[in-house]
This record gives C-alpha cells, sequence and structure tokens, in this order.
C-alpha cells in the first residue's frame, strides 16, 4: 500500500546516481577520444519496510500488530511549557539590623579583660511565596533546588572581634540543617564587613505554615582591645537568595495554569504525494488520543475536533462522541512515577468513521483539543509539581498495511541537474532488474522540466521539456504473487530499459532542464480485487545497471 514512497526513494535516487557517475566519468576521459560503450552496476540494493518507509530524521514510525501486519504510525505532540518555565522563584533581598541586648552591651563594656566574650541568639523571620504569580491562596510548602545562591552580607560597628553562626533549621543540604560561621574581625575601626555564599544545588528549603523561614544568628563579641561597643546598630545583615531553580516543588497551586495549544497538526505523509485513486481501502486504521499528565494536580481536557484535511478535497469529519467531555486527567501517582494517561481509541467497531476518513487519504489531521489543570478554589489539596512537569494530548494515526488499492497516482518533483552533466552523450541505457517481494504493481513516467520565473524572481511553474519513456506509462514493478490471505509467497522479477538517445540528451540539455516530476501509478495484487497484507518479510531487490557511449572531441 505504501510502494508510492519506493518511486521517490528509490528510482529518482538511481537516475541522480547515473548523474553523478555521468559527471565523474566525464571528467577522467580524454577529450580527443571516442570512448567504446561501457557498463558499469549503480545500485544493488535488498529493503525491507524500514528502509522503504523510514527516512533519516523522520517521525514516521514502524510497527507490528497483533496480526503480524505492518503498521505506520503517525503521532503529534501538543504539550503545555514545562513547570520551570510558567513558574519563577523570585529573587528575595532580606535586611536584618540587630544588635546585643541592653543587658549583655553593659556587662561587655564593664569587663575590660582581654578575651572577655558575651554571647546572644537573634532571629528573622524571611516570607518566600509565589503569591504574585499564583495569588494569596496558593501556598509554597517545600522547594526541592537544582541551582541558586544564598549570599549573607554583613557589617558591624562593634570595635571588637565577633564570630555569628548562622543557621537556617528549614534550609537542608545533605541531610542537614544549614549552618555556617562568619568571622568579624575589628582592630578598633567600629567598621567591619564580611559575607558567605553558598550555591543552592541539591538543596531543600522547607516554609513554615505562614510560608516563611527562619534564619538564626549567635553572636559572641570577643574583647582584643579596650573600646566600648555603642549601645545600638551594631550589627546589620542582607540575606538575598538568587537565581533560585527548582527541581520539584510542593503546596497549594490554586490559579496555577499550563496552557495547551488548541491546534496541533500531524502530518499523514504516506498521503504526501497522492492526488489520486479509482479505489483506496485501509481496513483497519485507527486514531488515538491520549491525555497525559506529569504533574502532581489532577487536570481536565477535552476534543472539540479531530479532523483530516487536503487541499481541494471533501474529507468526511471523524464522529468523536466516544470520547468523553470532559476527559478527567489524575496527577502523577508519585514525583518519581511515570507520567498520567488516559487513551481513547478512534476505529470502525466503536462508532467512528475513521475509515472513510483515511481511505480520502487526508494530508494531515488537525486535533482542536486543550488541557487545563483542576486546581479547585480553595488551598485544602496538597499538589507538587516538577521541573519537567506538563499536560498534553498526543494525536495519533495508525495505518496496518492490509486492503487494497486500485490506480493509486502520486506525484513528485524532485531537483534534476542536467547543466552539472556533459552534453556530449552518445546513448545512456539504464536497465532495471527488480524482484518485488510487495504486493503491489507499479507503472512508471518521468517528465523532464524546466522552471521558470518572473522579473520578480517567483516560480511561474514547470514547463515540461520531454520524458523518459516515449510511450507513456512503463510497468517497471510486477507484484509479488500472493495467496489466498493477501501475503506474497513468490516474489517476481521485473527487467524493463530506459533509453536517453544522443537528440534527447542535447534537447534537455539546451533547455537546462532542472526538474523532474515522477508519476506513479499502484494497483495492489490481482487488479486490487484481493485484500492484502504487508508483512516484515516483504522484500525488495533492485539492481541497477547503465551503459554508456560518450563522445569528446579534439
Amino acid at each position: 500500500m505504501k510502494v508510492q514512497i519506493l518511486f521517490r526513494y528509490v528510482f529518482l535516487a538511481c537516475l541522480f546516481v547515473i548523474s553523478s557517475c555521468l559527471k565523474d566519468d566525464f571528467n577522467k576521459l580524454s577529450d580527443s577520444t571516442w570512448n567504446p560503450d561501457f557498463s558499469f552496476p549503480i545500485v544493488n540494493s535488498d529493503l525491507d519496510v524500514n528502509d522503504i518507509l523510514i527516512q533519516d530524521n523522520s517521525p514516521t514510525q514502524i510497527g507490528i500488530n497483533s496480526d503480524d501486519i505492518v503498521e505506520i504510525i503517525y503521532s503529534s505532540n501538543n504539550y503545555s511549557k514545562h513547570a520551570e518555565e510558567l513558574l519563577n522563584l523570585p529573587n528575595q533581598s532580606y535586611p536584618f539590623p540587630f544588635s546585643l541586648n541592653t543587658a549583655n552591651t553593659n556587662i561587655f563594656n564593664a569587663n575590660s579583660a582581654i578575651g572577655a566574650s558575651v554571647i546572644e541568639t537573634v532571629s528573622t523571620q524571611c516570607a518566600y511565596n509565589l503569591d504574585s504569580q499564583l495569588g494569596t491562596t496558593a501556598r509554597l510548602d517545600s522547594t526541592w533546588l537544582k541551582a541558586g545562591k544564598l549570599r549573607i552580607d554583613f557589617n558591624s560597628q562593634v570595635p571588637q572581634n565577633s564570630v555569628i553562626t548562622v543557621s537556617i533549621p528549614s534550609l537542608i543540604v545533605n541531610n542537614q540543617p544549614f549552618s555556617e560561621i562568619v568571622l568579624l574581625n575589628n582592630n578598633g575601626s567600629g567598621n567591619t564587613s564580611a559575607f558567605l555564599e553558598r550555591n543552592l544545588n541539591n538543596v531543600i528549603l522547607i516554609n513554615d505554615a505562614n510560608e516563611s523561614f527562619n534564619v538564626n544568628y549567635s553572636i559572641q563579641v570577643i574583647r582584643n582591645n579596650g573600646a566600648s561597643i555603642p549601645a545600638t546598630g551594631q550589627f546589620t545583615s542582607t540575606i538575598q537568595l538568587q537565581n533560585l531553580e527548582f527541581s520539584r516543588i510542593s503546596g497549594y497551586f490554586n490559579n496555577f495554569s499550563m496552557p495547551v495549544l488548541n491546534d496541533d497538526t500531524l502530518f499523514v505523509r504516506i498521503f504526501k504525494n497522492v492526488i489520486n485513486a479509482t479505489t483506496l481501502n485501509f481496513q483497519n486504521p485507527r486514531g488515538i488520543l491520549t491525555f497525559k499528565n506529569s504533574t502532581g494536580l489532577p487536570a481536565q481536557g477535552s476534543v472539540a475536533s479531530f479532523n483530516g484535511f487536503r487541499t481541494g478535497a471533501s474529507i468526511p469529519l471523524i464522529n468523536i462522541s466516544s470520547i468523553p467531555n470532559p476527559v478527567n486527567i489524575s496527577p502523577m501517582e508519585s514525583y518519581i512515577g511515570p507520567p498520567f494517561q488516559t487513551s481513547f481509541e478512534l476505529n470502525g467497531s466503536n462508532g467512528s468513521n475513521i475509515v472513510n476518513t483515511l481511505n480520502a487519504f487526508p494530508k494531515y489531521f488537525l486535533t482542536n483539543s486543550s488541557v487545563a489543570l483542576n486546581t479547585g478554589s480553595t488551598s485544602n489539596t496538597y499538589n507538587y509539581l516538577l521541573d519537567t512537569s506538563k499536560v498534553g494530548i498526543t494525536s495519533e494515526i495508525r495505518l496496518p498495511l492490509d486492503g487494497l488499492t486500485v490506480n493509486l497516482l502520486v506525484v513528485d518533483t524532485v531537483p534534476f541537474a542536467i547543466s552539472s552533466i556533459s552534453k556530449d552523450v552518445e546513448k545512456a541505457l539504464l536497465r532495471l532488474n527488480i524482484t518485488n517481494g510487495f504486493p503491489t504493481d507499479g507503472l512508471l513516467q518521468l517528465y523532464f522540466a524546466k522552471e521558470t520565473f518572473n522579473a520578480l524572481g517567483q516560480s511561474t511553474g514547470l514547463t515540461v521539456v520531454d520524458s523518459l519513456y516515449e510511450n507513456g506509462t512503463e510497468a517497471v514493478l510486477e507484484s509479488g504473487v500472493a495467496d489466498n490471505s493477501g501475503i506474497v509467497v513468490t516474489p517476481v522479477q521485473t527487467i524493463t530499459d530506459a533509453v536517453i538517445t544522443a537528440l534527447k540528451w542535447k534537447k534537455l540539455s539546451d533547455a537546462s532542464t532542472d526538474k523532474i516530476i515522477v508519476k506513479a501509478k499502484l494497483t495492489t495484487y490481482d487488479l486490487g480485487q484481493l485484500i492484502v497484507k504487508v508483512t516484515e518479510q516483504n522484500r525488495l531487490n533492485i539492481r541497477i545497471g547503465a551503459q554508456l557511449k560518450i563522445r569528446k572531441n579534439f
């Protein structure tokens, strides 16, 4: 059924190989001799289904269904952005002035002994939330950080040495609460600065019920000179959280949305070059729509339409009534588990008319859908988000290669740079020796054409200069012999020759031919009377040789 791809990726390639060989051999020949006819092989390929249907970097997939029939799979994903692109952890700066209490200040000033010290503990509470993005009903509980920086700047007006131990009980580093020591050495000048700075990768920040965390300072002032410390304005600090990135966050995320584009286009490449058919009949095609959720929040999805299109054609609209509206999509069960997904299949047995739609060979499908997080109106549900969390819908078309086709007309246009090949070709003979294990016959014609342009450099179309075969299409592919179940049991060999005369070659060269239009007409085994099946055992052997006669003048 999909052998039209063969004509693009095999027969055209063969002609290009000839062009390349001609150019290379002309470069090796003397300009002053007649060369005798010479023959050389060009292609000797043994192809299976994957070789014929799959190109490099192609999104097309090949599978084998439960009936051992080759199945072509086309899919397209319509996802929201990742959570890390939608939620930004804000930078924060928390200034905090602090001093020893009056009693400790008086005790220190009254004791002039070098080495005497006092110790005091102070705390500040730092609010950290996502209210500016999600509203005041949201609550940020715990944040697993994969990047960021903590910086605390200190300034001391105390003309003595000070040791400050900074601890943040809810900042967990290596399974331990964060704690660091900062030294403020003062020689009596009364003004000293210091800072600490730490990377926050692989760190957990835990908020309390008020979306805050505490920073505790244990301050030890040690006398190293006779100066007194001031009663107030002794210390200041500025706590900064910078460039934070999360790997996971938990809390209540009311009003958080992950919008998904309404329209998503899925290209059905099997029909890219198809323009007509007397009969085209896939037996068991399917459409599959899959909702996916990799967040820790429930979601809802809906599909307004899933329809095929082809310019200038009337394609039956697909009946999607078997898909509920809305679709309830559960959250992921665990942040380390797979995304939750729920699928709905459209096929001929559940009321869908997708068979009729696909048999009209649409070139693409358009999915009109939406997915929205269902966060509720109150902050009473505990949720989580990963940095990679997203919601979306995957549209899929699965085409098992069983069915029949009559006079499926395939057209393609490709470059053919004849100007890069010598004009002095006396005769070119191309021989195709094909052993076909697929259940499809093929007629082929190639038209050599010249693309024309207007004064603005815009293409005005193609002008056909000549064709490869003088008497119309040529039967270059004969179907393998199939049994009653439609499976090929005996491959069939076909040998065909194509001749390009010196006159035709000159005509093509003088016209600066730069395109080839390929027309192939395909019909399955037994003139399309038998439902055939393509299996992974089907193979196509292609051997191509060329015989050339080239003249060069002194």
